[in-house]
């Protein structure tokens, strides 16, 4: 992807999908509401897409970089977590413009 210059090279294509993000301690100010995170497990894009309620795709924009996601879940604090494939726990932080 072009978007991000750290999408590794692969044959391979494998899409995880995180949780829809609506908390109340909002850690991301605003950037994550009403948004899913999803990605590519061999590549490593991170992407946040939003939809209106009719289902139409109002925003889709690449938010990071991080391979080997097995599960991405928001934790009680308002952060996103996500676990690799070598059992690392990564909290989401901030934003790759």
């Amino acid at each position: 992807m072009l978007e991000d210059p750290l999408t590794e090279p692969a044959t391979k294509r494998a899409v995880w999908v995180g949780q829809f993000y609506d908390h109340p301690t909002d850690r991301y100010f605003g950037l994550f509401t009403n948004a899913v995170i999803f990605g590519d497990f061999f590549t490593g894009w991170v992407r946040r897409i939003e939809a209106d309620a009719q289902g139409n795709v109002v925003s889709d924009v690449c938010v990071g970089h991080l391979t080997r996601v097995t599960s991405w879940k928001t934790g009680n604090d308002g952060y996103m977590y996500a676990l690799t494939l070598d059992s690392r726990l990564h909290r989401a932080t901030q934003v790759v413009p």
